[in-house]
């Protein structure tokens, strides 16, 4: 099992290759506009799932037992009351 920062690493990255060419922005809102765009058109590239995820979610279980069990990552909560 290896743990990552790859996601992170990718978000900042793109972020800072935009902001570096960038000398000035015209307005207030173009400099918010610009990073939500930046974000919302690149979020593909650090939403991939990990390599050989299901071996390392196994590999969690085996080494937290019911730790793990109990709090599963986000996105991934076993049925929910209400």
């Amino acid at each position: 099992m290896i743990y990552t920062t790859n996601p992170v690493e990718a978000v900042h990255r793109v972020m800072r290759k935009v902001t570096k060419t960038k000398g000035a922005w015209s307005n207030d809102k173009g400099l918010l506009k610009q990073p939500y765009l930046t974000l919302k058109y690149s979020e593909r590239s650090w939403k991939k799932t990990a390599f050989h995820w299901v071996v390392i979610q196994q590999e969690l279980m085996e080494y937290f037992g019911e730790r793990y069990v109990r709090h599963p990552p986000a996105g991934k909560q076993q049925g929910k009351n209400g």
